[in-house]
């Protein structure tokens, strides 16, 4: 009696033990941690951009790459002609436009005194990210529920985040437009391209 008692303790363990490995474990689905777009030093994007002002209206493509405070930005036609070209390195600004070149230790002023556009370059370049600027006092925010950036208004400003995409685990705007009284942007940006961070 005792031995057939033993027998069946030991086929119910050994079919409570075989179940428990049967239950099906959970797999850790959870998405990597998304990084900061505030870390970004060096990073690019092309891209369309709708460039309105009081006088003309153009369609273009752009090319911006950044390396800190180093700018290039190449403005171009659908079939590569060149519009206009920036580039600023070490603080010195160099515009291109029609085989003719300007500088100014002040790309802002640049832009304007060239091409009539008035781009707060320094500012557009965290815009561009979906972060407000650094140094922006007080900027009118909100924010999607995923915590993006949803509007931000400044200095008679307003800029709309339309769609946002992850790239090497930083969510990154690719449809956003930027009004000004004077001058408006919409961007729609195929490629973020992000360098190794220094």
């Amino acid at each position: 009696m005792n031995i057939l008692r033993l027998f069946t303790v030991g086929i119910v363990l050994s079919f409570f033990l075989t179940g428990c490995n049967l239950i099906p474990t959970k797999k850790n689905t959870g998405q990597l941690q998304q990084q900061n777009p505030q870390t970004l030093t060096r990073w690019e994007f092309k891209g369309r951009v709708a460039i309105k002002t009081k006088k003309d209206s153009n369609i273009l493509r752009i090319h911006w790459r950044q390396n800190k405070e180093d700018i290039s930005l190449r403005i171009y036609g659908s079939f590569g002609k060149t519009y206009a070209s920036l580039v600023r390195i070490n603080g010195l600004s160099t515009l291109k436009v029609e085989d003719k070149t300007y500088q100014d230790n002040n790309a802002e002023i640049l832009l304007w005194r060239v091409l009539g556009w008035q781009i707060p370059l320094d500012e557009m370049s965290y815009w561009i990210r979906g972060i407000p600027a650094k140094g922006n006092l007080s900027p009118t925010i909100t924010k999607t529920k995923r915590d993006y950036l949803k509007t931000l208004d400044y200095n008679n400003w307003h800029i709309s985040y339309q769609k946002y995409k992850t790239f090497a685990h930083y969510p990154l705007p690719i449809k956003l437009k930027l009004i000004h009284p004077d001058i408006s942007l919409k961007f729609s940006i195929q490629k973020w391209i992000l360098q190794p961070q220094s």
